[in-house]
């Protein structure tokens, strides 16, 4: 799931969960000049999908989007009669499997889960060896998550303005689902608007460890 793990830097400090707003769809790529040219046509409605299909997931397992990957992918495994198989593959702010699927043969068959990080990359990363405008076509919206803040039942943080002034008497540790991720970015703002500095943790997906 995606979220960011705000942690006390002191002792006695309360633990937050953050789970940030994420929107999941999957994408295959657009056609190709050669394709469009006929060398490599888009595979035909009444036999489609006639082989496995791989679908990129550019987060680690385990997290929102990993989970919902499945989901869908077994859903239509078992309509389809053919293998959706999730490819885990992290890093980068999810640029490392987007590049993938970019540069895979567009007939259809690789899929790329597609979060609210890849619209900021856009901005974040302005030389991407890839295009999500050019290189990949969206297929369909599968979920999407609400920002949440949970915190133990214990804790004497209870409002987002408790967790405010807490961070201002100390340092906070504060985890995400990397740079750039939309929970990266909702912090930042929340250290904005609060005037407010965590010490920030990027992981390399939202799962829980």
């Amino acid at each position: 799931m995606h979220r960011g793990l705000i942690r006390p830097a002191l002792r006695h400090a309360a633990r937050a969960l953050v789970a940030l707003s994420a929107v999941s769809t999957f994408a295959w790529l657009a056609p190709s000049p050669a394709a469009a040219q006929g060398s490599a046509p888009a595979p035909a409605a009444n036999d489609y999908p006639s082989k496995p299909i791989r679908y990129v997931v550019p987060f680690s397992a385990g997290g929102l989007t990993d989970i919902m990957a499945r989901l869908v992918g077994q859903q239509l495994s078992e309509e389809w009669k053919k293998p959706i198989v999730v490819d885990n593959k992290p890093g980068g702010n999810a640029n490392i499997g987007a590049d993938q699927v970019a540069k895979s043969p567009a007939d259809g068959y690789t899929w790329l889960a597609v979060t609210l990080t890849h619209a900021s990359n856009a901005t974040l990363f302005p030389k991407l060896p890839f295009s999500m405008q050019k290189d990949l076509v969206p297929v369909a919206r599968i979920a999407s998550s609400p920002m949440l803040v949970v915190v133990p039942a214990n804790s004497p943080i209870k409002s987002m303005k408790d967790l405010a002034a807490t961070a201002q008497k100390a340092r906070l540790n504060a985890g995400s689902s990397g740079n750039g991720t939309p929970p990266h970015l909702t912090l930042a703002l929340f250290e904005s608007q609060t005037r407010t500095s965590f010490t920030h943790v990027p992981y390399k997906g939202g799962a829980r460890r």
